[in-house]
């Protein structure tokens, strides 16, 4: 509901020419690749419960942390191009700016592409994604259909670049990963209160003991 009142927001400030069915299309993708990573983190973790049901919570930083950089590493070559087709940059001023700006801030300077992102926006947009051998910089094509000249690049794609540089990716991973610590942390020590004060009328079905301990 969020994305498409987004849209419908897009519109009307002229920041998209995304036809709904479009929109529904990408978002149907991206909501089946979700519920399919989605799964095989779960799987994962259930894994985790049974091989350390005592610690497994503390295991799931460790599972969560390496999930996402599996997740920085894999996006650029196999998810990213789902939903848009990447093609190197052509040789000129542009690419020259944005490989001068990549070497001098320790970013890749050897991919940079540029991608149809004028099918889903038509502000000017960048991004550097990826980790280790597949960290590449992108350009939408709408400066060059627009005709943006090199401030412009360089304040889109350089603000981009900051988010490498500084690696915000791995400081969210990190983030991400003490806090998924902490919930499975009162997951594991409150399952037991909560469905002893529920009581077997309420809780219905479920165990009286949470799915980690009934491994152990």
């Amino acid at each position: 509901m969020v994305g498409l009142q987004r849209l419908v927001a897009a519109k009307q400030y002229g920041l998209t020419s995304q036809a709904f069915t479009g929109w529904l299309g990408e978002s149907a993708i991206s909501l089946a690749i979700s519920a399919v990573l989605s799964g095989l983190f779960l799987v994962a973790l259930y894994a985790l419960i049974r091989r350390a049901p005592r610690t497994w919570w503390l295991w799931s930083g460790a599972l969560t942390a390496g999930c996402i950089a599996l997740m920085l590493i894999i996006a650029p070559v196999y998810i990213e191009p789902i939903f848009n087709k990447y093609t190197p940059a052509p040789a000129g001023p542009v690419r020259d700016a944005v490989v001068a700006m990549a070497r001098a801030n320790g970013v890749p300077a050897d991919k940079i592409f540029v991608y149809n992102g004028s099918k889903q926006s038509n502000a000017y947009t960048a991004n550097v994604s990826g980790l280790f051998g597949t960290a590449r910089v992108a350009m939408s094509d709408t400066m060059f259909k627009q005709g943006a000249d090199l401030a412009e690049v360089r304040g889109v794609v350089g603000h981009e670049m900051g988010h490498y540089a500084h690696h915000h990716a791995l400081w969210i991973a990190g983030t991400m990963s003490l806090l998924a610590v902490l919930a499975f942390f009162l997951v594991d020590r409150l399952f037991n209160p909560v469905a002893a004060l529920m009581g077997p009328k309420r809780s219905g079905a479920w165990p009286t003991r949470p799915a980690c301990r009934c491994w152990a």
